[in-house]
């Protein structure tokens, strides 16, 4: 609704993503959260969420390449190296989880 109202309010489309990813319709949640970047490019959050999307459809890379873009935008989100840790241990990459475990105490 609040889309049709107002197609440039860029938290609806995220939060119509939060609603996608919650019902497992993870494909749906990264087109709206594509969307929200597309109208607030410097939002993290929408970088951080798509992310999360694209781990449960399998494209690592595409989460890689938001995660690095969303620290790119604000180099203190520890959420961004939190969440690059999970998806190298993931991946069962040790050694990357390990200098991303140390960049997050850094920013702590």
């Amino acid at each position: 609704m609040a889309i049709q109202h107002d197609p440039k309010n860029q938290l609806a489309y995220f939060n119509k993503g939060n609603l996608y990813f919650a019902n497992h319709r993870y494909e749906d949640a990264e087109k709206m959260y594509t969307k929200a970047i597309e109208l607030k490019p410097l939002d993290t959050f929408s970088y951080i969420n798509r992310a999360l999307s694209k781990v449960m459809l399998k494209d690592y890379d595409g989460a890689f390449k938001d995660l690095d873009k969303c620290i790119k935008i604000d180099p203190n989100s520890a959420q961004a190296y939190s969440n690059k840790g999970y998806l190298y241990q993931l991946l069962g990459n040790d050694p990357l989880l390990h200098f991303t475990a140390q960049s997050l105490i850094l920013i702590e």
